[in-house]
């Protein structure tokens, strides 16, 4: 019981308890009960279902090869450490974008840098994406590496085995990026070893580089918005 009068908000009624209240809603409103208390449980009830669903039925498809898609880049890391670092100097490179345009990631020193390792069938980088696009500014460079080209899956053992993706393209990374990137984006498909050089363990995975070249986050897995907004606020300063 609670003290006072609880009034219903649709009709004005005044009850004793919130049970009376309740059981009154779902007597004299059941069609806002319904729209309002039930469908939207039941909607994000259904999105969870759904996304596990898809990770269970990939994992499942890959298993015939004694792989798990999400940790299958564990022959990466070496005995003596997990690869670049938060404080450590990334790595330079020297690629290639999809557009032929050659570039250094020494040569973006003074801005930040989001370094991304994604492929194009996991599902988290189709959430990943619209994250960096909508925290990233003008002063924010954005290198897309496809993890999930040939070199790579020859080292994995994975090039034409049953339930795992296919090598991707040029055309599938483009796609991918046009629905849930940004144009300004460099695109490279990684035949160059990055996915070794920075020792990855996870297909989805990001780095904030800061202006001076350290790395001021790595995050092994889906980055939050959160996270990553905090990340380039850092490199910022």
């Amino acid at each position: 019981m609670t003290k006072g009068k609880i009034r219903c908000k649709k009709c004005g009624s005044a009850f004793h308890s919130e049970s009376a209240l309740k059981q009154h809603i779902k007597n004299k409103h059941y069609q806002y009960y319904i729209t309002r208390k039930i469908v939207p449980g039941t909607v994000i009830a259904l999105v969870v279902i759904a996304i596990i669903t898809t990770l269970v039925v990939f994992q499942n498809q890959t298993s015939s090869s004694s792989t798990n898609a999400f940790t299958v880049l564990t022959s990466y890391t070496t005995q003596s450490g997990e690869g670049p670092q938060e404080g450590m100097i990334a790595p330079d490179f020297t690629v290639r974008t999809l557009d032929g345009e050659e570039f250094s990631l020494s040569e973006f020193r003074g801005r930040k840098v989001v370094l991304w390792f994604m492929a194009v069938w996991c599902p988290s980088c189709a959430v990943v994406g619209p994250i960096i696009r909508d925290n990233q500014d003008q002063d924010t460079v954005v290198i897309v590496v496809d993890m999930w080209t040939e070199p790579i899956l020859k080292d994995l053992g994975l090039l034409n085995k049953p339930g795992a993706p296919p090598p991707e393209t040029g055309k599938d990374l483009t796609r991918f990026i046009d629905s849930y990137g940004s144009d300004s984006w460099l695109l490279v498909l990684d035949n160059y070893g990055l996915t070794k050089l920075y020792q990855l363990r996870y297909v989805d995975t990001t780095f904030v580089i800061g202006s001076d070249g350290r790395i001021i986050l790595r995050s092994d897995g889906p980055v939050s918005s959160t996270l990553l907004r905090y990340a380039l606020q850092k490199a910022a300063s």
